[in-house]
């Protein structure tokens, strides 16, 4: 997986961020999320449901944010920035 290949939407975002991998099956990752200044936020094991991971970040504070996602079956490592906004 690389970071291109890791479309997120909408952004910014409110309550839910999706991410859509590139493969239409269920999968195990590892989603790690982290501020702008490398302050870790939480790390989260989630399964892709026919290509698409939904994540809630509704308890985050409004801010500039980047998911790290892990393909746990080969270990590959994309990483997207986001923006947490409260409309």
């Amino acid at each position: 997986m690389r970071t291109e290949d890791l479309p997120h939407y909408p952004n910014p975002a409110s309550n839910i961020i999706t991410l859509q991998t590139n493969l239409n099956e269920s999968k195990e990752y590892e989603i790690y999320i982290f501020t702008i200044n490398e302050q870790f936020i939480l790390q989260n094991n989630m399964y892709s449901k026919n290509g698409f991971i939904n994540l809630d970040i509704a308890a985050l504070c409004n801010g500039i944010y980047f998911i790290k996602v892990v393909d746990k079956s080969n270990s590959s490592v994309a990483t997207k920035m986001f923006f947490k906004q409260n409309y």
